[in-house]
């Protein structure tokens, strides 16, 4: 009987001095080390959760800077004038692509291709290419977020090919990177276009 009291009495202390020894602990993965997917999921997590214009929370604002070059998946160019081409592949699906941008401190311009195609000729169900083109810069007077965000998709169903010429501006103060993002679709399934 006495067992029993003492467990009801110490259970609860236990409990709440662990709830006490917990606060304030961190128990987020350490970001070191992470894949380029991890990497890649957690851009999309913080882009989904501001809008343009909208500023970063200081550790979002902190990972971005940090990891926005770093995905395979995700290629980013800083300011001035760029030219890249990309391509990937999945089973007898190719696809290939263009960036050109002219980005500066006050906002850009860009313009790109994007194609997907079976290497055999044979169609397919569908196929759908999509860019997803993002800048980050300054808000406000000491932040940080997303300035541009646009995606743009195209798909065709019962085809052998699928492409999509794509061209935008912005503007913006203290324009510091541009993110681009280039996918395949084949039959409802993605593959990532990497840059060459």
């Amino acid at each position: 009987m006495l067992k029993k009291i003492v467990r009801l009495v110490l259970t609860p202390l236990l409990v709440l001095g662990l709830t006490i020894s917990g606060l304030g602990m961190t128990f987020a993965a350490p970001e070191e080390g992470l894949s380029d997917i991890q990497i890649r999921e957690k851009l999309d997590e913080i882009n989904a959760r501001y809008e343009v214009r909208e500023e970063f929370s200081e550790e979002d604002a902190r990972f971005v800077k940090e990891h926005i070059g770093s995905p395979s998946e995700n290629s980013a160019q800083p300011m001035g004038r760029s030219h890249v081409t990309f391509s990937g592949s999945m089973g007898n699906a190719e696809g290939f692509g263009y960036y050109k941008g002219d980005i500066g401190f006050f906002g850009g311009s860009f313009e790109g291709f994007i194609n997907v195609q079976t290497s055999d000729l044979s169609k397919r169900k569908s196929l759908g290419v999509e860019a997803r083109i993002t800048a980050y810069g300054a808000i406000g007077t000491d932040g940080f977020g997303k300035i541009f965000e646009k995606t743009y998709p195209k798909h065709e169903n019962d085809s052998n090919y699928v492409s999509l010429n794509f061209a935008d501006s912005f503007s913006g103060v203290g324009v510091s990177v541009i993110s681009y993002t280039y996918i395949g679709y084949v039959d409802g399934n993605s593959f990532n276009l990497y840059e060459n």
